[in-house]
């Protein structure tokens, strides 16, 4: 990255991967080497490649002996650090070579009232996309990655910490949220603008560039599964943001399960009931025309409209199995008021979502109770 001048610029790395460890370094130093000893060798070999390679004395390498997770790791970047301004981003994207000369014409117009700046994240979009990938674009699991390039969003509430700059404060990432991430980032930055009465910007000049997660269906559901997990948590911790709604497609079932179970339905009326509540759930997304299309031109390039169809699938599968993720947070947390309740991601800033959610799920809703009904009478027939 091109460093602007007169602006004085530390790369604070922060290693946190204890298997690397275990398994490169402390062979190098003996069989009774500690996780400490084996951190501090490592760091050493990091900074003396960094100056190899021309970074002198702007690099700064630390190497958790113990995975930390991500809050953890983001916490000893800010204590290593004494800069007026810092910059959050993962290891898994590119940043543009003028990133941080974007970050500096921006951060010359700050005014008083802005704590930071969210930049933007961009996921390619080829035209030989993937239906895999395609489908978490039209998810929406990557909106936030994105808010920057949406003018309704000149002061969001939070972004993601891919690509994120704060002025310093004392407010610290919270552990107890889940060491791979979920939650964290927007706890973050809520407690962020809760503490300095202050409010985010966005920079949507100030671009990084993210693939997509690596991985098989299955693998990539999991990653979406964990995150869910961890930002079920927020619904106990900001009450305030969360508001009422008609069970999911998720809840419904494990309800209509139950009732399977208990009334001896046949296990082929089990197996398929999940098939037409999915059915259900798309009907229901792809029946509102103007959210469908915007969920499609979220491609940016023309594709069939079997291929957009099956992608739009393949989003609510993604969908489902985020919620699932909530779901099982909440019972994990015993927060089981949390039922039935969903998180206001937009947190006010669109005071219409939460009652177009709401009509939207009472659609649904019915037909999954017709669904439910169906299956459970039918077993008596």
């Amino acid at each position: 990255m091109n460093v602007p001048s007169g602006l004085r610029t530390t790369f604070i790395i922060i290693v946190d991967n204890p298997e690397l460890l275990v398994n490169n370094e402390t062979s190098l130093l003996g069989d009774d080497s500690t996780p400490n000893e084996a951190a501090r060798r490592l760091e050493l070999r990091l900074v003396e490649a960094a100056n190899e390679a021309g970074h002198h004395n702007n690099i700064r390498v630390r190497c958790n002996a113990e995975n930390g997770g991500a809050s953890f790791s983001r916490n000893r970047g800010l204590e290593e650090s004494s800069a007026e301004f810092v910059l959050f981003l993962d290891d898994d994207i590119i940043p543009s070579k003028d990133l941080l000369l974007c970050y500096d014409r921006e951060v010359r117009n700050l005014q008083e009232d802005e704590v930071g700046l969210v930049g933007l994240v961009r996921f390619p979009r080829p035209r030989d996309i993937s239906m895999k990938q395609a489908a978490v674009l039209m998810s929406y699991l990557t909106f936030m990655f994105e808010i920057a390039m949406n003018d309704m969003y000149k002061h969001p509430a939070w972004g993601v910490t891919a690509n994120i700059l704060f002025r310093r404060t004392k407010v610290r990432f919270d552990t107890r949220y889940a060491k791979t991430g979920g939650g964290e980032d927007v706890d973050y930055c809520l407690r962020v603008i809760e503490e300095t009465g202050m409010k985010l910007k966005t920079a949507p000049s100030a671009t990084v560039y993210h693939d997509f997660w690596p991985g098989d269906v299955p693998t990539l559901s999991m990653h979406f599964f964990n995150w869910a997990v961890g930002d079920s948590a927020l619904f106990t911790r900001y009450p305030e943001l969360v508001y009422s709604s008609w069970p999911n497609a998720v809840e419904t079932y494990i309800l209509v399960l139950s009732l399977q179970i208990a009334t001896g339905t046949s296990m082929f009326n089990v197996l398929i009931t999940p098939l037409f509540i999915l059915l259900a759930d798309v009907t229901v997304e792809v029946s509102n025309g103007p959210e469908y299309r915007q969920h499609c031109q979220l491609l940016d390039h023309e594709h069939t409209p079997l291929f957009l169809l099956a992608s739009h699938v393949s989003a609510n599968l993604y969908v489902i199995v985020l919620e699932t993720g909530r779901l099982y947070g909440h019972w994990k947390r015993g927060a089981f008021g949390s039922l039935s309740r969903r998180f206001d991601w937009h947190c006010g800033r669109l005071p219409k979502a939460p009652a177009n959610f709401r009509r939207r799920e009472l659609i649904k809703f019915v037909l999954f109770v017709i669904i439910g009904w169906i299956s459970l009478t039918w077993s008596k027939s």
